[in-house]
């Protein structure tokens, strides 16, 4: 696992959050959400599969859009990858790796995007980052703040100029420059059903 960017000490007494960022509706209306919260925020996005290349064709101009950063925090996942083409349900494996690796201490909370219908995973992460927290002897709190929301309601409180880059596909791809989705996969498909145009 490699850390790739530097962690700048911490100075001011606002709220600073950690948004484990995809690029996608979700991460997105987080920003938003820390916006308008007005907290500190940084974005921080888990390398670990064979989606995170897909995702963040579109993820580093969204990170423009709010003058930010995306650190990334790498992992190697070729055995994974090769042994699990097609995985669903991995958020023990980027949750996991945020627990190791973002700094404690750093952050008053970590927040993580879902929506609702999809939080039945939550209470484990929880769990999880809990037992983690208190075997470090830090209280940085994880927080999914618009998980009451649908995935369509998030993607309303997302500014008009990037709604397009948030709109996600399993297998995107870049061609002349542009992104070119499959318009076949899981995602495509859900998006299809939420946006007209998609």
């Amino acid at each position: 696992m490699i850390y790739t960017q530097p962690v700048k000490p911490r100075v001011s007494t606002r709220k600073r959050v950690c948004i484990l960022f995809t690029g996608g509706a979700e991460s997105t209306a987080l920003c938003e959400h820390a916006l308008q919260e007005d907290v500190i925020f940084d974005l921080v996005h888990m390398i670990h599969n064979n989606r995170s290349s897909a995702e963040m064709i579109n993820g580093d101009k969204i990170a423009m859009y709010y003058e930010k950063v995306v650190y990334n925090i790498q992992v190697i996942a070729d055995l994974f990858d090769e042994r699990y083409v097609r995985h669903y349900r991995d958020n023990m494996i980027w949750l996991g790796m945020a627990i190791a690796k973002i700094p404690r201490g750093l952050y008053d909370e970590v927040w993580f995007g879902t929506h609702k219908g999809e939080i039945e995973t939550a209470p484990t992460l929880f769990d999880m980052w809990d037992n983690a927290m208190s075997l470090g002897g830090e209280d940085t709190i994880i927080r999914t703040p618009l998980s009451a929301l649908t995935k369509e309601e998030q993607y309303s409180i997302i500014p008009d100029e990037i709604k397009k880059l948030v709109i996600q596909c399993e297998y995107l791809t870049l061609k002349d420059g542009k992104p070119v989705k499959c318009n076949d996969c899981g995602k495509c498909r859900e998006w299809q059903k939420l946006v007209k145009d998609a």
